[in-house]
């Protein structure tokens, strides 16, 4: 699925950065799945462009959500396949809506982390418009405590650790203190 193959693409890309031997194969097989995730069909955009799992394995799969678009964003691009269509397309349905409030995305806090360190390797006025979106949702959820709640239905079962950090990380690119 989309969540798992951006992770584990993500955490061979820190290997390779550690230079550890990851062979090009792994990466190729998993960017791939990501480019088969895509969705091209314009009318199903509502929220976002690419699937949890590519159309051709489950054809009744609707879910197309912020957090799978944001995830294979950032995914090809860091994989080097930034001239892939679906990357365009993702750029512009950002950019074209207002970013999401906490109580409209049952992934909140993924999708934040997602689309901030997606947007921050697109850059430029992309980046300009979007961040501050992100990041004042973000703040306006922080605690008094300096942590976040739990987001939406599906991610109050992980608790404030996870939002926390989920939080917190989104917030970093700005400063330039998480390398990718």
């Amino acid at each position: 699925d989309m969540s798992v193959t951006g992770w584990a693409l993500m955490f061979l890309r820190s290997a390779r950065n550690a230079e550890f031997n990851v062979p090009k194969q792994y990466f190729d097989e998993g960017l791939d799945f990501v480019e088969r995730c895509y969705e091209p069909d314009s009318t199903l955009h509502q929220k976002g462009v690419f699937r949890y799992r590519p159309a051709a394995s489950d054809p009744s799969n609707k879910q197309i959500t912020l957090a799978n678009t944001a995830s294979a964003t950032l995914t090809l691009i860091l994989g080097g396949r930034q001239g892939h269509e679906g990357v365009a397309t993702s750029v512009r349905w950002f950019r074209s809506r207002e970013y999401p409030k906490p109580w409209q995305n049952n992934y909140y806090y993924l999708s934040s982390y997602y689309s901030s360190q997606a947007m921050a390797q697109v850059g430029g006025d992309t980046w300009e418009q979007i961040f501050p979106q992100i990041a004042s949702g973000l703040l306006a959820e922080q605690s008094e405590l300096g942590g976040w709640p739990p987001g939406g239905a599906n991610e109050k079962n992980y608790g404030e650790t996870y939002s926390t950090s989920l939080a917190i990380l989104a917030l970093t690119p700005a400063y330039g203190l998480l390398p990718i």
